[in-house]
């Protein structure tokens, strides 16, 4: 069988899918600089798998939105080298956030801010594309050890008291790191061309997420409340009210991610990729998290934007 490629494969998504890949097919690992072309010669599978839109980022206004430079430059050499499908991780994201908090296959998509714009908009380009075929994974919120989000707030918890939007209590789906290399595998092999399809978890909130992480850590779990409307209004005013805030919402985006509800219902998705969660609490998807920590902060990462992060659609 053909080999796989994963471009990103030293990143959190990246990193699973190597692992889950691995356990089924052959595979090659590439990061967005390397000389893709020569990573992709005979390869059946491309999973690109990079973080191309930071929702960290704070994106400028006025420009037209057009598809990310490192996509365009995967589509034209996969041609090239006669592979036969593009794996593109996007997030459930890419539908906005439903007045009702849920989301499903039929939901119509309404993205608001800069960041879910970027994502739908690179999935429609990419699906548009007549070779290679396209399928496109929609995670709900990862969770698990060197997840970029869920790092600064562990970050933010070791710190001192941390207070969130709304006190952390809204609905969301979480997906764990294993069920996402999962997803990549099931993509690969079941998913229809040209499909995209939601992956799910199970049902909870950053507050019971946050404390789950504060016992596998051995830390108070020193969770309070913070006004939702006050720390929307700061982000999007670019005036963080504490330097908590100022690292783990630094955009109004990341104020809806913790605070509004997204639960993923993607009965749908399960059927069609014959996958489904194998990870139902959060202990579970924490394993490992005060290990990764204590690397961590040995050799603090730098979060930055993706490569080539274009203005704001």
């Amino acid at each position: 069988m053909p080999p796989h490629l994963v471009i990103g494969a030293r990143g959190y998504a990246g990193s699973l899918a190597l692992e889950a890949l691995g356990e089924r097919v052959r595979v090659r690992a590439a990061e967005p600089h390397d000389d893709l072309a020569a990573a992709m010669l005979g390869v059946e599978v491309v999973h690109v798998a990079a973080e191309l839109r930071s929702p960290f980022e704070r994106l400028r206004r006025g420009r037209r939105w057009q598809p990310h430079p490192l996509l365009v430059r995967v589509v034209g050499l996969a041609r090239e080298a006669g592979v036969r499908r593009i794996v593109h991780l996007s997030s459930a994201s890419a539908f906005g956030l439903a007045r009702d908090g849920h989301v499903s296959e039929r939901t119509p998509p309404r993205p608001e801010h800069a960041y879910e714009r970027l994502l739908a908009g690179d999935e429609a380009w990419l699906r548009d594309q007549a070779r290679p075929e396209v399928v496109v994974l929609r995670p709900a919120q990862p969770f698990g050890p060197g997840e970029p989000l869920l790092s600064a707030l562990v970050r933010a918890l070791a710190a001192g008291r941390l207070a969130l939007p709304g006190g952390g209590r809204a609905r969301r789906t979480f997906l764990a790191g294993a069920d996402l290399g999962r997803a990549f595998v099931a993509a690969a092999l079941r998913g229809e061309p040209g499909g995209a399809y939601l992956v799910g978890g199970f049902e909870g909130s950053w507050r019971q997420l946050l404390v789950a992480a504060a016992m596998e850590l051995s830390l108070p779990p020193r969770i309070g409340w913070h006004s939702y409307d006050l720390a929307y209004l700061a982000a999007a005013a670019r005036l963080p009210l504490s330097p908590v805030a100022a690292e783990c919402w630094p955009t109004p985006f990341l104020v809806d991610v913790l605070g509004r509800s997204q639960v993923v219902e993607d009965g749908w998705s399960r059927r069609e990729l014959s996958w489904r969660p194998e990870v139902l609490c959060f202990g579970d998807g924490l394993a490992g998290l005060a290990e990764r920590s204590a690397a961590v902060a040995a050799n603090p990462p730098v979060i930055s934007p993706g490569p080539g992060a274009p203005s704001e659609a």
